[in-house]
């Protein structure tokens, strides 16, 4: 099993036959991708998302979070500035989810690499 990052998503949109989509379009046809309901997220505020589109993306299976799940994003994120760095924190959100499922991230994102780097997240670096 795998989860995508939104870039990967917006990458599989735009064009289709980069690396990054490619990579994608394998999970999807393999069966092994996990929905993060953050990115879920991020893709359907988009006001060009179509609706074909919308509808596939919300019956994909979905990753989930408990309770205390802001308080590890929340921890995760202060150790990340304890090192003199900063994330976005929806990035931290993508990444503690993954996390606790124990799902790889396929990503372009420097934020989810250097979130790796301080975390037990695994990704999935793809370069474009």
């Amino acid at each position: 099993m795998i989860c995508a990052d939104t870039n990967i998503f917006v990458s599989f949109f735009r064009s289709g036959h980069n690396s990054p989509a490619k990579a994608l379009q394998t999970a999807l046809d393999e069966r092994q991708l996990m929905m993060n309901p953050f990115v879920l997220s991020e893709l359907l505020s988009s006001p060009k998302l179509p609706k074909k589109t919308e509808k596939y993306l919300l019956d994909l299976p979905r990753l989930e979070f408990d309770s205390t799940f802001f308080e590890r994003a929340g921890f995760l994120r202060r150790k990340i500035y304890e090192k003199g760095k900063g994330v976005a924190i929806v990035d931290v959100y993508i990444a503690q989810v993954c996390i606790d499922n124990a799902i790889p991230l396929l990503t372009m994102d420097h934020d989810q690499l250097l979130i790796a780097e301080h975390s037990s997240l695994k990704v999935d670096p793809v370069n474009e």
